[in-house]
């Protein structure tokens, strides 16, 4: 494991309510080296995740990586229709979009809040 896959692991294991999902988290690499993050599955409170990437190329890479993995179901890229914001690639449930929903978007993916 890189420091940076192991920053990142402490990262979420910092903030996520059930921890025993990092064992089942993904490190994605995008051109074949680049530690891009990791992908932690749903499960407990965790209902979806994302991992955002800059380019489409970038994305599809990182869907083929959790593709028919378990703990990602509903896998799909989110296109962004700007050329200077990043594509998301999500899975799981759709968090809430209302307005002041903070808290509500963190228990969603797991978080304490």
């Amino acid at each position: 494991m890189t420091k940076r896959e192991k920053e990142q692991r402490d990262w979420y294991r910092q903030r996520l309510v059930d921890t025993a999902l990092l064992d089942r988290a993904v490190s994605l690499f995008v051109d074949r080296r680049t530690l891009l993050g990791i992908a932690v599955p749903v499960g407990g409170k965790r209902r979806g995740g994302y991992v955002s990437c800059a380019t489409i190329d970038w994305a599809k890479q990182v869907y083929r990586q959790l593709e028919n993995r378990p703990g990602f179901p509903h896998l799909r890229i989110n296109y962004s229709p700007s050329t200077d914001a990043c594509h998301v690639v999500e899975w799981g449930g759709l968090p809430s979009e209302k307005p002041n929903a903070d808290r509500a978007r963190g228990r969603f993916y797991g978080y304490r809040c």
